[in-house]
């Protein structure tokens, strides 16, 4: 029988703009294209836009389009009236940066050992603090709802799209709780947003493929929002050591006292803590179809491949027919869209200035940054950023700034991964330097 593919697009409306021979033609190249698609002869981006140019029509609800992945800009069903309004012009995209995870807190220590005894490290301590903390700001940002556009378009979301990572899926899910509440309910993991792959970054390697990310994802939650008492909080005035259950003869029956009550009411707000975010959790639909295989990188990827992914990314943006969209990710793959889509000549004159801050710098973790594409003037399919806007208390000023190796007009240097990596960056320059002369 005819493949699944063919049976989609057999009909489209461009077959009868031909000779009577022309549906035949196309239902021949439609099984051509199939065999190629899942043969994996090409990306899914290349599918998407062959789709777009022939203005292909969407499934009925109850059977999805593949193509929903991919990016196919939808039309009506054949015999149907047109009701889309055709694809949005300008979209307003909020930039998340996940929390801190283990990883960033054993790179900053060097800690080798603990950066690569596991991947896909989980957000930290402190990461689920800067996490909470974010989530306050947004709540306490809801006020100014019919004042401040911006707010409003963030709160008003029609898709949450996060990083298959964990930290990202966990940031999504402490954080932007209530904004999930508030809309849909639906957080989707697209593989496109994951962090670019670099040398040694054992953190860009995942560790669970569809429906096994959830689990994975409650497994981290439970850990970070454990219920076991940790007697280190309990403060230095309330009893001579803060790792013993065991009272120090010095100790008095009131402090002893203050320390058990102290401890108590801790325990009960973790427990309370623990129980609402899981529920919260609970009522997430984590939408896994576009990773349900592999959706890591096993090698450092070339620039190419990796802008290729970022086209990639912008189309599936497009493709989600929504002017308010939120994506939860990570710095280096931030730093590159700024640096792709801010361009000199086409983004406003005032934003070029920022543009360096924001290609070069990372942004902080738990960070929000508003961005206006404008699709109206497009470039080779792409769109320009016409607007940057730093959210809920986020101070670009204070990011640290990174090396990117692939940047002719920075210093090549590798990412810092113990100092026995240290130099590879100048080596590979010097390689590469030395067999453009020869």
């Amino acid at each position: 029988g005819r493949t699944p593919f063919a049976a989609r697009w057999g009909g489209v409306p461009v077959a009868g703009r031909g000779a009577s021979s022309t549906l035949a033609r196309l239902d021949a190249w439609c099984q051509s294209l199939a065999r190629a698609a899942n043969a994996g002869a090409f990306k899914p981006l290349l599918v998407a836009q062959v789709l777009r140019l022939l203005e292909a029509p969407a499934l009925p609800k109850e059977a999805p389009s593949p193509a929903d992945r991919f990016g196919a800009i939808h039309g009506a069903l054949p015999g149907e009236e047109e009701t889309s309004p055709g694809p949005l012009q300008q979209q307003y995209v909020f930039f998340v940066r996940h929390a801190e995870s283990r990883w960033n807190v054993a790179q900053q220590k060097k800690n080798i050992m603990s950066m690569y005894r596991e991947q896909d490290h989980g957000i930290s301590e402190r990461g689920k603090e800067q996490a909470e903390t974010l989530r306050k700001a947004i709540l306490a940002a809801s006020g100014s709802l019919d004042s401040d556009e911006w707010v409003s378009r963030f709160w008003h979301a029609g898709m949450i799209f996060t990083s298959p990572l964990t930290r990202a899926i966990q940031t999504s899910i402490i954080a932007l709780r209530d904004v999930l509440a508030s809309g849909k309910g639906e957080l989707v993991c697209i593989a496109s947003a994951r962090e670019k792959r670099e040398l040694g970054g054992a953190d860009t390697s995942g560790v669970a493929t569809g429906e096994q990310i959830r689990p994975h994802v409650q497994q981290e939650l439970d850990i970070l929002y454990s219920e076991h008492p940790r007697y280190e909080e309990a403060t230095p005035s309330d009893c001579k050591t803060t790792t013993s259950k065991v009272q120090t003869p010095s100790a008095s029956p009131l402090a002893e006292l203050t320390r058990k009550v102290r401890r108590t009411k801790t325990s009960e707000q973790r427990s309370l803590k623990r129980r609402s975010l899981l529920e919260a959790f609970g009522g997430i639909h984590l939408d896994v179809r576009d990773v349900e295989q592999k959706w890591w990188d096993s090698y450092v990827e070339t620039p190419t491949d990796f802008r290729d992914r970022l086209d990639e990314f912008m189309l599936q943006l497009r493709a989600s027919d929504e002017e308010n969209i939120i994506v939860v990710g990570h710095s280096l793959f931030f730093c590159a869209v700024f640096r792709a889509f801010l361009q000199q000549g086409r983004s406003p004159d005032n934003l070029v200035e920022l543009a360096k801050t924001l290609g070069k710098k990372k942004m902080p973790n738990c960070g929000v940054v508003g961005l206006r594409l404008d699709w109206r003037d497009e470039h080779d399919g792409k769109p320009t950023i016409q607007d940057v806007v730093p959210m809920f208390g986020t101070d670009l000023a204070q990011s640290p700034k990174f090396q990117d190796p692939f940047d002719k007009e920075q210093a090549p240097q590798a990412p810092w991964v113990g100092g026995w990596l240290s130099g590879l960056g100048q080596g590979r320059a010097a390689s590469t330097a030395a067999a453009e002369k020869t």
